[in-house]
């Protein structure tokens, strides 16, 4: 397997790469972010490339930065999916907080100590391969049943993938503009996800995310109700023709049956409306949600 390691320090990359090879890693080293994105724009253009199946993210360079380089890698459909686990001697709350809300599956600090940088690395690539297995194997299941495949789905919640949501949203955003009615979204988000992880275990993280997943697909299983699967521990919910105050409701609502389940992670649920037109966007929607969500924290 082939990992994409970006980092300006030329001592961190020798020794992190020495790392990798040793376990039987090839290590595609690059020294800046915008060395690493290149080399995902020419992998993506076709060029014969090592395919690259995770991601070693320094966050402290020059010029784009490891959070920066991350959202721009996550905006990269074909490297969406790639898991990205982040590098740093910067252990402070609020960095970890925001590599992860820029689509960090883990998060290691400096000096890279050999035995939990590759306990991590194997963990997060096996996971990465269960989920392809699993997705080749209901692809198998479907066309052997000569079913259409359903909206791509998140593999590890069975919720729809979030680019599949972003199409859909899309076209609910044409149709209630079309038809003069609002539309409403609910971000789910969970506070100090990581330390939950690194407390209990990444089975045990997954399994929330999972139990967690079902009672927000059982809440909004009606017509116009869309429920997805974000980045990381974020879910979202789109209502279709539904106004701020039952939007509120509904955000309270699922707020209180998530803490009833006593899983552990702080939740906070946000609620966003508007009516769609010309003067309004669907990444404004996107972002009142969000900041609805800080201001319950």
């Amino acid at each position: 397997m082939a990992i994409l390691l970006v980092d300006d320090s030329l001592d961190d990359c020798l020794l992190i790469g020495a790392y990798l090879k040793s376990a039987g890693y090839v290590v595609v080293p690059t020294g800046s972010g915008k060395e690493a994105i290149h080399y995902l724009a020419r992998l993506s253009s076709g060029e014969s490339l090592a395919a690259i199946d995770l991601i070693l993210l320094d966050i402290k360079m020059p010029g784009f930065d490891g959070l920066d380089v991350c959202t721009r890698i996550k905006s990269m459909q074909q490297f969406e999916a790639v898991p990205i686990l982040m590098v740093s001697g910067d252990t402070t709350q609020g960095t970890i907080l925001l590599a992860f809300r820029r689509g960090a599956v883990d998060y290691i600090r400096k000096p890279v100590i050999k035995v939990e940088l590759l306990a991590k690395v194997s963990m997060i690539l096996r996971a990465q391969q269960d989920a392809k297995l699993r997705l080749e194997s209901e692809k198998t299941a479907r066309q052997k049943a000569n079913i259409h495949p359903a909206p791509t789905i998140d593999v590890l919640t069975g919720l729809m993938h979030w680019w599949s949501f972003d199409e859909l949203f899309e076209q609910e955003w044409g149709r209630a503009a079309q038809e003069q009615l609002p539309l409403s979204l609910l971000l789910v988000t969970f506070e100090n996800f990581k330390n939950f992880n690194d407390s209990y275990g990444y089975l045990t993280g997954d399994e929330c995310l999972q139990k967690i997943a079902q009672i927000v697909q059982e809440t909004f299983a009606k017509p116009g109700q869309v429920v997805a699967r974000a980045r990381g521990a974020e879910f979202v919910v789109l209502l279709f023709g539904t106004g701020a105050e039952d939007a509120k409701l509904m955000a309270e609502h699922l707020h209180d049956s998530i803490e009833a389940l006593d899983l552990g992670p702080l939740v906070a649920v946000g609620a966003a409306t508007t009516n769609p037109t010309e003067e309004t966007s669907r990444s404004a929607l996107l972002a009142s949600a969000r900041n609805a969500v800080l201001d319950r924290k």
